[in-house]
């Protein structure tokens, strides 16, 4: 299929719920525009919940070994350099098996509906996410902010644990 038909159902998406996005009017179930708190940099596709959790395409508990800032080329100039961060992965919730893993987290150390999702050498954090151009799970993976990546504890990463076993 070609890469043109392959978008056009996103394409279709995005003209129809764009606008109501930016009213603040209702979308579909499962598609609700998060409420961030005032100050936050930016908005939510999704709210955070167990059942939009396990719709991610990969999730892990990881500690942070590097953070780099890396130029995106697919994105805007002046919108294209974005922190890249490579995990030692804990625990596989979804989408993978390595030890490592390189993750695209644009909006790190901004405000979320769970705090601020701060990160430095050893800190440890939950990461959901999806490709971010399309394609396998970790083909080019960006975390999902708005409570898909959050600070590591051990109360919500059984909670994750649960919410993938179901």
């Amino acid at each position: 299929m070609s890469r043109t038909l392959r978008l056009l159902p996103i394409l279709v998406a995005l003209a129809i719920f764009a606008p109501a996005c930016a009213r603040g009017e209702d979308l579909p179930p499962g598609e609700e525009q998060a409420v961030e708190p005032a100050d936050a940099a930016d908005r939510c596709v999704q709210t955070y919940s167990a059942e939009t959790l396990v719709q991610r395409s990969f999730a892990f508990d990881g500690t942070v070994l590097t953070i780099e800032i890396r130029t995106d080329p697919r994105l805007r100039e002046g919108e294209d350099e974005v922190p890249w961060v490579t995990f030692e992965v804990n625990r596989w919730f979804r989408g993978g098996s390595a030890s490592e893993v390189g993750v695209w987290v644009d909006g790190l150390n901004t405000e979320t509906s769970v705090g601020i999702i701060s990160a430095e050498l050893g800190t440890r954090l939950l990461v959901a996410g999806e490709p971010r151009w399309e394609g396998d799970p970790l083909e080019d993976p960006i975390a999902w902010r708005c409570g898909f990546t959050q600070p590591w504890s051990a109360e919500v990463a059984d909670e994750w644990q649960a919410a993938f076993t179901k």
